[in-house]
C-alpha cells in the first residue's frame, strides 16, 4: 500500500466522524409544495392534449439543465423527509497501485429531534472509533492520540473510548453535507463533466450520474424523488478511491456513550500533567534554587527569598504543565518542593535550603 492510500481512507472514514453524511439544518424547517394543476378543470378549458405532461427525457436527451431541474425537487424532497431524523452506512475501498485494497465502513444516526448524534467507523488494520455530539451538553470523540492511550493507562482505565467535551455545539457545523446537500453537490460537478446522464426504473425511482476525467458520481433517487445512495468513484496515480454510501430517514433511537466508558477532558488533561510529574517538580526546584542564588549577588541567601523564588517556579511549571501539580511546603531553612500522583500515588520530592551563600538542591524520600 502506498503512503497515500490509508491515509485517503482515514480521510475518508473521518469525515463520518465529523458528520459529512449527514443531512444539512435546512432539513429542520423543509416543506413541501402541493400541486397547484386542477387537471378538470384543464381537460375542459383547453382539451387533452394541453395537460398531458412531458415526456420524461430519455437518456439520450438528458443533460446538465435537466439535471439541475431534477435536482431541485430531490434536494427539497431528501430534507423534508430527514425531518425527524435518518441513518447514513458508507462502505470504503481504497485500493493501491499495489498490494490489498484496503476497506472500511462508516454508520451514522441523526436524532434531528433532540438534535443528537452518533457515528462509528471500522477499517482494516485495526480501526474501531466512534464518537457522538449532543447540541446541548457536548461531544464526545476517541482518545486517538498516544499521550491520551498513555494517560488511560496510568489511570488504570483501558476500557475508556470517549472523550468528553462539554459545552453547547452548534449541529450546523456537523449537518453542512449529507442527503439533501448531494443533489447539491452533483450539480457543482456539471463544470468540469464530460457525460451526465439518468437511468430510470420501472419503480419510479432513478439513478444520475455525472463523470469528468477522473472521477464519477452516481446519486440513487427514490420514487419519493429522496437520495437512497451515492456511489462514488476516483482514479488518481494508478491508486482507486471508492465510496458507496446508502441513506434511510425517520425517528432514530440514540444512546449517548456511558459513563464507565468516557473521561472528561479536563481530567484526562490533568492526567497528561502527571506523566511529567519527576520533570515538573525537578525543575522547580532547580529553577528556584538557581534565581535565590542570582538574587543574593554573591551574598548570604536569604530563607525568605529561596521560599518565594521556588513558590515562583512551581507556580510557572503548574501553569505550563495546566494543573497544580507541584506543592511547596516550608521547612527549616527553605523549603519542600514534592508532587503525588493520584493515580498511582508515587511520589517525588526534594528540598531546597539556604546554606550561607550557596542554596542547596536535594532529592528527598
Amino acid at each position: 500500500m502506498s503512503a497515500r492510500t490509508r491515509p485517503t481512507l482515514l480521510l475518508a472514514t473521518a469525515s463520518v466522524a465529523v458528520g459529512l453524511l449527514l443531512a444539512p439544518g435546512a432539513a429542520f424547517a423543509a416543506t413541501t409544495a402541493e400541486d397547484p394543476t386542477d387537471n378538470e378543470q384543464c381537460y375542459e378549458d383547453l382539451g387533452d392534449e394541453a395537460c398531458t405532461d412531458d415526456p420524461a427525457p430519455s437518456d439520450e436527451d438528458f443533460g446538465p439543465e435537466d439535471l439541475s431541474a431534477a435536482m431541485e425537487a430531490v434536494e427539497t424532497a431528501s430534507a423534508a423527509a430527514g425531518a425527524q431524523g435518518w441513518k447514513t452506512v458508507q462502505g470504503v475501498v481504497a485500493t493501491p497501485s499495489s498490494g490489498a485494497p484496503v476497506e472500511g465502513e462508516a454508520t451514522s444516526q441523526v436524532d434531528a429531534v433532540n438534535r443528537r448524534l452518533t457515528w462509528h467507523v471500522t477499517a482494516d488494520g485495526g480501526i474501531d472509533v466512534g464518537g457522538a455530539v449532543d447540541a446541548a451538553k457536548g461531544t464526545w470523540q476517541p482518545p486517538e492520540e498516544a499521550w491520551q492511550k498513555s494517560v488511560l493507562t496510568m489511570m488504570g482505565r483501558p476500557e475508556v473510548t470517549y472523550v468528553f467535551t462539554a459545552g453547547r455545539v452548534d449541529l450546523a457545523e456537523y449537518l453542512e453535507e449529507g442527503p439533501a446537500a448531494m443533489a447539491t453537490d452533483l450539480v457543482d460537478r456539471l463544470d468540469a463533466a464530460t457525460e451526465v446522464t439518468r437511468e430510470e426504473h420501472e419503480d419510479g425511482s432513478a439513478d444520475y450520474r455525472v463523470a469528468d476525467e477522473d472521477s464519477e458520481v452516481t446519486l440513487h433517487v427514490g420514487a419519493d424523488s429522496t437520495v437512497t445512495g451515492r456511489d462514488y468513484r476516483i482514479a488518481e496515480e494508478d491508486e482507486v478511491f471508492e465510496t458507496s454510501t446508502a441513506y434511510t430517514y425517520g425517528p432514530q433511537s440514540i444512546s449517548m456513550p456511558s459513563a464507565t466508558s468516557t473521561i472528561d477532558a479536563k481530567t484526562l488533561r490533568s492526567g497528561r500533567a502527571y506523566l511529567s510529574m519527576g520533570n515538573l517538580v525537578n525543575n522547580a526546584a532547580g529553577s528556584g534554587a538557581a534565581n535565590a542564588r542570582k538574587a543574593a549577588k554573591g551574598r548570604k541567601v536569604a530563607v525568605a527569598s529561596v521560599r518565594n523564588l521556588v513558590r515562583r517556579a512551581a507556580a510557572a511549571a503548574n501553569g505550563q504543565a495546566g494543573a497544580a501539580v507541584v506543592q511547596i511546603k516550608d521547612i527549616n531553612a527553605g523549603v519542600r518542593v514534592y508532587a503525588t500522583n493520584p493515580w498511582t500515588r508515587k511520589s517525588v520530592a526534594y528540598t531546597v535550603t539556604a546554606a550561607g551563600k550557596k542554596v542547596v538542591v536535594k532529592k528527598a524520600s
